[in-house]
Formats: C-alpha cells, sequence, structure tokens
C-alpha cells in the first residue's frame, strides 16, 4: 500500500532531510508545508506555462478555437510587425539573424557560401561565414541581397 503523502509526511521528511528549510517553517519564514517541501525540492509546484498546458488538453475543441480567436483579436504575445532589422546601423548581424542563419545552415546541411551563392555571389565568398561570428561587418549590397533570402525562409 502507497504511503500516504500529507502535511505531517513532508513535515517529518523536512525536519530529517532539511533541517534549515524546516527552522523556516516553524519561525513563520515560510507559510506553509507544500512551500517548505517545494523549497527542498520534494515536490514541484506547476509553472504558469504548465498550468495552461494542463488546461489545454482539458478544454474542448471549441474552448480551444474561442482561445485562440481571442489571442490572435487581441494581439497578447505576438508579434504586431514582422521582424525587419538584420543587422545593426554598421552592418554587424543580429544575434537573432546569427542564430537563424546557423540554425538554416545546420538544418539544411549547406554552408555559408552556398547561402552566398543563393543571394547571387560567388560560393566562395566568405564574408557571410566571418559574419557569422558576429564581429564582421557585411556591406549594405550584401545585406540587401540576404534580406529578402531570410524572409523568404521565415525570418
Amino acid at each position: 500500500m502507497a504511503q500516504k503523502r500529507d502535511a505531517a509526511y513532508y513535515r517529518s521528511r523536512l525536519k530529517k532531510e532539511f533541517p534549515s528549510i524546516y527552522g523556516d517553517l516553524l519561525a513563520g519564514r515560510i507559510k506553509s508545508v507544500r512551500q517548505a517541501a517545494a523549497a527542498a525540492g520534494l515536490i514541484h509546484l506547476p509553472n504558469r506555462l504548465t498550468a495552461l498546458q494542463r488546461d489545454w488538453r482539458r478544454a474542448s475543441p471549441q474552448q480551444r478555437g474561442e482561445f485562440l480567436k481571442w489571442v490572435k483579436a487581441s494581439g497578447i504575445g505576438l508579434r504586431t510587425r514582422p521582424y525587419s532589422t538584420i543587422a545593426d546601423a554598421s552592418g554587424i548581424l543580429t544575434p537573432r539573424t546569427i542564430a537563424f542563419i546557423r540554425g538554416w545552415i545546420s538544418s539544411q546541411r549547406i554552408s555559408a557560401g552556398q547561402i552566398m551563392k543563393e543571394i547571387g555571389y560567388s560560393n566562395f565568398d566568405y564574408r557571410l561565414a566571418q559574419a557569422l561570428n558576429g564581429s564582421v561587418r557585411l556591406p549594405p549590397d550584401v545585406l540587401a541581397a540576404l534580406k529578402p533570402w531570410l524572409a523568404k525562409r521565415g525570418l
């Protein structure tokens, strides 16, 4: 038979295994046995994400549809305009652009040179590969050619 996991159980474990947390509980610095057990790592309290996931699974298809309509209409947490800046004013790629291109290179098993060839430059052109290190500036003509390539692929 499984052991009962009530406040008395956790209070006993806290007293034996986590005396400092148990002392905080007795002193009133921790408000409840549940909070003390969570602080000790004996239990895991749900966060907002797990609560949303749980509620999503329990929602009916109609409720899910209504929720999605509300999210789209309210714009909460959604990008309101497309991401347009791929580099700063000096021509250095933004971290988001670098991460996107590196992910594309990895997933498609291509090289930076092949991207350069797709945007109209030689596949031996090393400027994009250097720019992915985050410190080399790309000239405006390369940035102008790279921007539609990125937009076509979802950035």
